[in-house]
């Protein structure tokens, strides 16, 4: 899970330092994880209207939330209610920044997922009165740059330093997300070294639309890198030649929370 408020602009201070004010309050469209048989308690258990909605093909539960309500159920769902307020309050700044620059980036009616696609989101029933209080203390509170909100993404650990967000999503370049060498991560339990094994089998299983037919998975390099130094292509070889795998696809396949970085 997500689970710091670090930005993805490090450590270093950006060209133009994102400023602070104060955010209209819309209503977002989030996609719950509850199943669609369960509406009767999702009701209960989220604080918006909860309806059966169709998404991509499937039948979903979509919540329509004010925003303070979406970051009451954000900050427990990313963070212990237990850390110092200060930090609280910053998470919660953060959390409403990148929720409202997703609103107004998808046109204000498009869904936001309650889990790491977006941000962690637990509706009502891990409310706590801690970060409550941390949610009425910013209220209103986004971060901005150019007039627009600020998608202040955030993380667990950065590996020693932030990407620049095009690396991780593409489109434009945005100033203070260029990314910077950090030294604040390397006590946290993520940071590594660390060691993930998948059998061959596995491997050949969660890369099949990628493999299109080539067969078993005989080996795998990193074929070409970003300037962070995080894996941009993975080559892997299989009986019929080597394709060419975008190493932020080999994650997503993989589970984020398993692979935990491209670095």
């Amino acid at each position: 899970a997500i689970v710091l408020f670090v930005l993805a602009s490090g450590c270093a201070a950006p060209p133009r330092r994102p400023a602070a004010r104060a955010a209209p309050s819309p209503v977002l469209r989030v996609v719950l994880p509850d199943p669609p048989a369960r509406l009767a308690s999702a009701r209960v258990r989220y604080r918006g209207r909860v309806d059966v909605e169709r998404e991509g093909g499937r039948r979903v539960l979509v919540e329509s939330v004010a925003l303070e309500d979406y970051v009451r159920g954000v900050l427990p769902g990313e963070v212990s209610a237990s850390w110092p307020p200060e930090s609280l309050k910053a998470l919660a700044v953060v959390a409403r920044s990148y929720a409202l620059a997703a609103w107004k980036r998808r046109g204000g009616g498009a869904l936001l997922e309650a889990d790491t696609r977006d941000q962690k989101y637990c509706g009502r029933r891990c409310e706590d009165a801690r970060s409550d209080e941390a949610v009425r203390a910013t209220r209103g509170i986004v971060l901005t740059y150019g007039g627009a909100p600020l998608p202040a993404f955030h993380h667990s650990n950065c590996g020693g330093g932030t990407a620049d967000v095009r690396e991780a999503w593409g489109g434009p370049l945005v100033p203070p997300l260029q990314g910077a060498a950090c030294r604040w991560c390397a006590g946290g339990p993520h940071h590594g070294p660390w060691t993930l094994e998948v059998p061959a089998a596995r491997l050949a299983k969660v890369l099949r639309s990628e493999l299109r037919g080539q067969g078993a998975v005989k080996g795998m390099t990193v074929a070409a890198r970003w300037p962070s130094g995080r894996a941009r292509e993975i080559a892997v070889r299989t009986p019929r030649g080597e394709v060419r795998v975008r190493a932020a696809r080999l994650r997503e396949l993989l589970g984020a929370n398993e692979l935990k970085s491209t670095r």
